[in-house]
């Protein structure tokens, strides 16, 4: 249930009720959300969530995103900041399954704060080959008005990767599986949220 309050037209209060209807549905369900000039504020929510993501919506997700990615020059793809087994997991698999395509793909990540450096090890470069991995300061460089960021295993731009990286990409996609927060990357092309997958790697294989 999405409720929207204090609006200073009919207009905005509808607004702030559909937002809380999104919020509330991108937490899990079960619960009621309401929306006000100052926030949101929530009510229930304590029963377990039921998987709910469909084969159809999927397969409509991958169809867009698979036209982003034939009109971008390159494709990076980053997690989130001190990166774990999911951020980089999930991040690796869309890597490949890119560069299988025939682009030019990477994923983003700071080894220095990875957590995750186990996994990334397992990838090590090969000479002659594109590295599978790249800094945040290199895919700077690189990213240009018509590449395209993924950005998986968070919704949050506070703890993303690269806030620098995200700021400067004309073109986002998110693929998260968390619960829904406030404070979310909002001008996503396409917003991939499934709170009830166990995981983002989950989410990419699905793809």
């Amino acid at each position: 249930m999405g409720i929207g309050r204090t609006g200073k037209t009919l207009k905005e209060s509808e607004q702030f009720a559909r937002q809380a209807l999104e919020m509330a549905l991108g937490r899990g369900g079960d619960q009621a959300a309401v929306k006000t000039d100052n926030g949101f504020e929530f009510y229930g929510g304590v029963s377990k969530g039921v998987e709910r993501h469909t084969k159809v919506k999927t397969r409509i997700i991958a169809n867009s995103l698979l036209e982003l990615v034939d009109n971008a020059d390159k494709i990076f793809i980053m997690g989130h900041k001190y990166s774990d087994l999911d951020s980089v997991g999930s991040s690796v698999g869309l890597t490949c399954a890119i560069r299988n395509l025939g682009k030019s793909a990477w994923a983003v990540c700071d080894y220095s704060t990875s957590l995750a450096k186990v996994l990334i090890d397992r990838f090590p470069h090969v000479d002659g080959e594109e590295p599978l991995f790249t800094e945040p300061a290199d895919a700077m460089e690189e990213l240009t008005d018509n590449s395209l960021l993924i950005i998986c295993d968070t919704h949050n731009p506070l703890i993303i990767e690269s806030k620098e990286l995200y700021e400067k990409a004309k073109k986002v996609v998110v693929i998260d599986h968390h619960r829904k927060m406030v404070n979310y990357i909002d001008n996503a092309v396409i917003f991939h949220h499934e709170p009830y997958a166990s995981s983002a790697s989950e989410m990419v294989t699905e793809l």
